[in-house]
């Protein structure tokens, strides 16, 4: 029965009928509109509802364009992103099915762009399928955070950051942090304090955002207040000023600190002799003694607040005699290290560097024996401290040598111009007229030589290639007085303890350039630098103080 059904059904559809298109004659099948898919396409215009002009607001002083009804975004010409822009001010284009979209070529300079598209849309049961161009009119409009700027010091919301430390090596490590992010293009100014700095913002969100990622990178704590500007009664409305105070830990790489005894129960009755050995948005401590290491959140160091007994500008250099390797836990090796004083005394110390340590070599530490404190806690202490603390391995010949071939170069807030503004290495923000992070030649070269010795830190940052040696930009300090010949050169070579930057984990300077001839970009991301390696980035960025 159902093959019989089926035979009729076919037996119908091979005997439906044609008819002539009332237009030009053709044989067609029937459809309501009795015209062929050629004639209604010349008598319907599916794009009669598409306006064939627009217009574009640009600001030219930061290079971005409006997305109504507020939105400034980024995009650059013939861009996806501009793409996207301009398809979303045609309101009718939901009414219609769009295949493509592609940009026709302008003069730069003509103030036009040109988007072709290309529509479907169904039309008395047949789909028509149509292209057009749509001429997008460019008009100079000032967005509002460069309102802010040209009045000067107008913000809404200020970030202060500040360490009670007496170096500024946290604030290199955060530079480079805020530029590789960009976070830099979204200040209004930047203010040098001899304790930090003070970042200025146009909006509260973008204050909160940039605090939050100080949240994620050091140990911080934070604290909000506001501040009345006016009031309209009429309205009710309020116009503040908001400030966070943000407050780094006063705790750096290498500081050497005494636990109160309160935190050291806390803490599984860990010996309160201490050696920070790394700083993420926690602090990492290890017993030079034991390798026993723990991990201080915020929350716990700001309820029982502690400073550094001695600090990395307090360290002396010794000479190792002899190492005697014991245990090994994670990446420290427990070693009792004989060392000589500069004035010949030999000591017996127990470190966490016998894997990097051998007779020979020169390593910092501090002199306890010969320090003063004034900490209450330690004077109550129930414990004996040893004569020295040893810290870690210096290179003080071999480095004065290398420095002479670093071929790679960091980027820094810069003064450019005289028109009231800083250059970040191609992107131009308004900045007082000097350097953004004034530091002493000491620290840069600390600095500089902590992410030499450290992988993990030189991950989370972004190091350029340059051609010639030398090319770092930050402050080079005066290196010990060497006289390189052609036999110190074999021996640096055949150095291998000496810590150096391959080449592999540079980026190309040549993103570096072409961030440079972009102009005036306060908020335009830079694009992304080819890289030459690719390295992963750890979940936490680690900090070298």
């Amino acid at each position: 029965m159902m093959d019989q059904n089926a035979q009729a059904l076919q037996g119908m559809q091979q005997h439906i009928g044609t008819i002539l298109c009332c237009m030009c004659g053709a044989s067609i099948a029937p459809n309501p509109a009795n015209m062929c898919a050629t004639c209604i396409s010349n008598q319907v215009d599916i794009t009669e509802d598409i306006p064939r002009q627009n217009i574009l607001q640009w600001c030219r002083t930061c290079g971005r364009y409006l997305q109504p009804p507020k939105t400034w975004v980024t995009c650059d010409l013939e861009s996806k992103e501009l793409l996207a822009v301009c398809l979303k001010r045609i309101k009718t284009l939901s009414k219609v099915r769009l295949v493509n979209a592609k940009f026709m070529w302008t003069e730069p300079h003509s103030k036009r762009v040109i988007v072709r598209l290309t529509i479907q849309k169904e039309v008395y049961g047949t789909i028509l399928q149509q292209e057009f161009d749509i001429v997008y009119l460019v008009r100079n409009q000032q967005c509002e955070r460069c309102q802010r700027v040209m009045a000067k010091d107008t913000w809404n919301a200020s970030v202060q950051v500040r360490q009670k430390v007496s170096h500024k090596r946290t604030f290199l490590w955060l530079e480079q942090l805020i530029l590789k992010h960009r976070l830099h293009t979204e200040a209004l100014n930047l203010k040098d304090f001899p304790d930090g700095l003070d970042f200025y913002f146009s909006q509260r969100n973008t204050a909160v955002r940039f605090s939050k990622f100080l949240q994620d990178v050091v140990p911080v704590r934070v604290k909000e207040s506001q501040r009345l500007i006016s009031h309209d009664i009429r309205s009710n409305t309020f116009n503040y000023k908001y400030t966070f105070c943000v407050e780094i830990a006063p705790v750096c790489k290498d500081d050497l600190v005494y636990l109160p005894q309160r935190l050291c129960q806390k803490q599984g009755g860990i010996s309160p002799l201490l050696v920070c050995y790394k700083i993420t948005k926690h602090l990492h401590f290890i017993d030079p003694q034991t390798l026993r290491t723990i991990e201080l959140q915020p929350s716990v160091f700001w309820h029982d607040s502690f400073n550094a007994l001695l600090s990395s500008r307090q360290l002396i250099d010794y000479t190792v005699v002899d190492v005697e390797l014991q245990q090994t836990v994670g990446r420290f090796q427990l070693a009792e290290v004989t060392v000589a004083t500069s004035s010949g005394q030999t000591l017996t110390v127990m470190s966490h560097l016998g894997r990097i340590l051998h007779p020979g070599d020169t390593v910092a530490g501090y002199d306890i024996a010969n320090s003063n404190f004034n900490d209450e806690v330690l004077h109550n202490r129930r414990i004996e401290l040893p004569d020295i603390v040893l810290i870690r391995k210096r290179y003080p010949v071999s480095r004065a040598r290398a420095s002479r071939r670093r071929m790679w170069k960091l980027r820094t807030l810069e003064e450019t111009g005289d028109d009231e503004t800083m250059s970040v290495s191609g992107a131009r923000m308004p900045l007082p007229k000097k350097r953004g992070i004034a530091v002493s030649d000491e620290d840069a070269r600390i600095f500089i030589e902590e992410l030499e010795e450290d992988p993990e830190l030189r991950q989370q940052i972004n190091i350029y290639r340059t051609g010639q040696p030398g090319g770092e930009h930050l402050p080079a300090a005066a290196e010990p007085e060497v006289q390189c010949d052609e036999d110190d050169e074999d021996d640096l070579d055949a150095d291998d303890d000496v810590p150096l930057i391959e080449i592999t984990e540079l980026l190309d300077s040549i993103a570096l350039r072409q961030q440079q001839q972009q102009g005036f970009s306060a908020s335009a991301p830079a694009p992304a630098p080819t890289a030459t390696a690719t390295a992963t980035e750890p979940a936490e960025c680690e900090m070298g103080e």
